[in-house]
């Protein structure tokens, strides 16, 4: 909890509006923990492809300065003191900066990428990349979207065939 609090961000007086994302799930419980740590007021605009996951969060959580408001057209757009958190995709980045009289702070689309090396010819190590590959449907922007080899070019197509197989199993399930 500490380590999420000290990560959190600077510490805002103001409004904090949080623009949520419907990419993962989990990603709202994360981004509401950190708005909730710097600020005394913030305002949860969710997702409108996915608002079930905010509104739970917000509701059980219950505490005062937290609401959520589904219409984004309410967001303390003139008020200077107002801090913008968006998660989303460049076209909504580019539409709130665009309107935010306050300062804004974006984090955008993402694109995850593994890194493999000649010592990733590991069955175990391929079978966790693989989970990682499709956790999220490879949505979220710590799924990665592309898998990278640095080393032995005949070890690489060895831990190609590997991940193939791993992703295999993982198909069948």
């Amino acid at each position: 909890c500490a380590t999420l609090v000290a990560g959190a961000g600077e510490p805002h007086e103001g409004p904090l509006a949080l623009v949520l994302s419907a990419n993962v799930t989990t990603a709202a419980l994360r981004a509401l923990a950190c708005a909730v740590a710097r600020a005394n007021e913030v305002i949860v605009y969710p997702s409108s492809r996915d608002t079930v996951i905010a509104e739970e969060l917000v509701r059980r959580a219950a505490l005062p300065g937290l609401t959520l408001v589904h219409d984004r057209d309410v967001l303390p757009w003139t008020n200077p003191q107002a801090r913008f958190v968006l998660y989303g995709s460049a076209e909504t980045a580019c539409q709130v900066t665009a309107r935010a009289r306050g300062p804004v702070e974006v984090h955008g689309p993402g694109l995850g990428v593994a890194l493999l090396t000649d010592a990733d010819d590991d069955p175990d190590a391929l079978a966790a990349l693989a989970e990682d590959l499709v956790a999220f449907d490879q949505a979220g922007c710590l799924s990665p979207r592309l898998a990278v080899h640095v080393g032995t070019p005949a070890l690489g197509a060895r831990i190609a065939e590997g991940l193939h197989t791993a992703l295999s199993v993982l198909a069948d399930t």
